[in-house]
């Protein structure tokens, strides 16, 4: 599943958010943050669940909307985390020579000192199809016996933080199948009827 898509799923909102988390996030990486890409991790959630919290303040024109929903207010953010790390992997790909982000691009990125650099890719492929299988405790389950497999261990937090963003990448690319399932179904609808109708 590309960048696109996953951004079409869920909005331009969350995109812009997750802009303005990706750049705030980057920059740290880049300098005040430099040695701590587990802190970065914690950080892009963080940021984008106050980021969003602020942003639907202001555009429900209730300041204490974000207390008054804070499960939603908390879901969104978890969201426009994961969004952040897509963004994130897609800015990389990009400045490193093209290539279009997927969704196992933004798990890889999120994966950063956790798991070591050559095993990275294979790992976030793994987790995605995972995710695409499983939710609840037996993806984390299947999360954690696969960061095992490569030699890495992950504290309960990071833990969480790659189970939700799998859960929402998945959730995000089964919805755009079933999009293109119905766009092909269509399609061969109307060309059955234009064959029919050419047939009488």
């Amino acid at each position: 599943m590309e960048l696109c898509e996953i951004f079409s799923y869920y909005g331009v909102d969350a995109a812009l958010i997750s802009l303005v988390n990706a750049a705030l996030c980057l920059l740290l990486k880049k300098t005040a943050l430099k040695n701590k890409p587990k802190l970065i991790t914690v950080l892009a959630y963080i940021s984008g669940t106050i980021l969003y919290a602020v942003y639907e303040s202001f555009s429900q024109a209730n300041a204490m909307y974000a207390f008054e929903n804070i499960g939603s207010v908390t879901e969104n953010g978890m969201t426009i985390g994961t969004l952040t790390y897509l963004l994130c992997a897609a800015i990389n790909k990009f400045l490193g020579g093209g290539g279009v982000a997927t969704a196992s691009d933004g798990l890889e990125e999120l994966l950063a000192g956790i798991v070591a650099e050559d095993k990275r890719q294979d790992c976030a492929d793994k987790i995605m199809q995972a995710a695409l299988e499983k939710s609840g405790e037996e993806l984390k389950n299947s999360v954690n016996e696969i960061l095992n497999e490569s030699g890495a261990q992950a504290d309960e937090i990071s833990l969480a933080l790659i189970v939700s963003a799998a859960e929402k990448l998945a959730e995000a690319a089964k919805e755009s199948n079933a999009a293109d399932n119905a766009n092909a179904a269509a399609q061969d609808d109307r060309a059955e009827n234009k064959d029919a109708s050419a047939a009488e």
